[in-house]
């Protein structure tokens, strides 16, 4: 049993999740010096600035402050209205490997 615990721990934290959104950001070339979040949980917050070193800020509907915007996806919880993404291009979507109902998506500001 014991040997199984680091896999679980792995597939069950938010590490993955991270990964997926720092590999498109580093691929796409531009840094993430700050990036805008809108939907999303205090676990996906803290999980985004301890793992990943994000410099999260409150999204806003008129104005992009931020290259990027990561954003939950279920629909029932937004807060943003469907305007407010005009503007931004989606990048990927990353999924948790136990929950695949716990999801974010990364977006970038169009030029």
């Amino acid at each position: 049993m014991t040997l199984w615990l680091p896999v679980l721990d792995y597939a069950r934290s938010y590490v993955p999740v991270v990964s997926t959104l720092q590999r498109a950001i580093v691929r796409d070339g531009t840094p993430a010096a700050c990036v805008e979040a809108a939907d999303v949980s205090r676990g996906q917050i803290a999980a985004l600035r301890y793992h990943g070193g994000f410099d999260l800020r409150p999204a806003q509907a008129g104005s992009a402050q931020c290259p990027w915007r990561i954003t939950g996806v279920d629909p029932a919880a937004a807060t943003l209205e469907p305007s407010a993404m005009d503007g931004w291009t989606l990048v990927t979507t990353a999924r948790r490997p136990t929950d695949p109902r716990d999801s974010l998506r990364l977006y970038r500001a169009a030029p």
